[in-house]
């Protein structure tokens, strides 16, 4: 007896290291539902305006937002892998042409962006950081975008910390290795330049 494929389609969700997989598929619906205020402003602006009045800019623009709303509306039926071909390839296309951390910063103005950064480096040490993320993430579902972003930096700079300190004890380790053979080479065959 077979394997019975009911929907042979793949559904990858695109992340980096810096957010678990248990959220990143909450990341993606969160931001790509989230419209900045001048978003939703310049939305009410050119629905007062004839479409043969808009300028190219402004259709560049409206054509992105809508872009964005679209993959929003899709991301729950992706997630349940209940997509048509054509809305999978909307949402793959989407998440490739956007990495999630910049994403996330373009949902953001300058001063919130720079709130996040700032108070990522002013968490001290590691277990500052590990406490911040822990709570953050047992919070996760009532986070706002900009606290989605200050996680997703702080979940970065973590990894960044414990891959040097695992780098750190890897090049300590080789180094011990390389000693202790060196000893046992003078002591079985005697001292010789090496």
């Amino acid at each position: 007896m077979g394997i019975k494929i009911t929907n042979p389609i793949l559904y990858p969700i695109r992340s980096d290291f810096a957010i678990k997989p248990r959220f990143t598929m909450e990341v993606w619906m969160k931001t790509t539902n989230y419209l900045r205020e001048d978003e939703i402003e310049f939305l009410n602006t050119i629905k007062e305006k004839n479409v043969l009045d808009l300028t190219v800019e402004e259709l560049e623009k409206y054509s992105k937002i809508k872009k964005q709303m679209e993959v929003s509306k899709l991301l729950s039926k992706y997630e349940d892998h209940n997509c048509t071909e054509e809305e999978h390839d909307l949402v793959c296309d989407f998440m490739d042409e956007n990495s999630i951390e910049s994403f996330m910063r373009s949902r953001l103005n300058e001063e919130e962006a720079i709130n996040s950064f700032s108070f990522v480096a002013s968490l001290k040490d590691k277990n500052e950081l590990e406490e911040f993320v822990n709570m953050q993430e047992e919070n996760f579902d009532n986070l706002s975008v900009q606290e989605l972003f200050t996680l997703y930096q702080a979940s970065s700079r973590l990894k960044n910390i414990n891959d040097r300190e695992l780098n750190d004890r890897i090049r300590d380790e080789q180094i011990r290795r390389d000693q202790a053979l060196i000893k046992s080479l003078n002591r079985d065959y005697g001292p010789r330049l090496y």
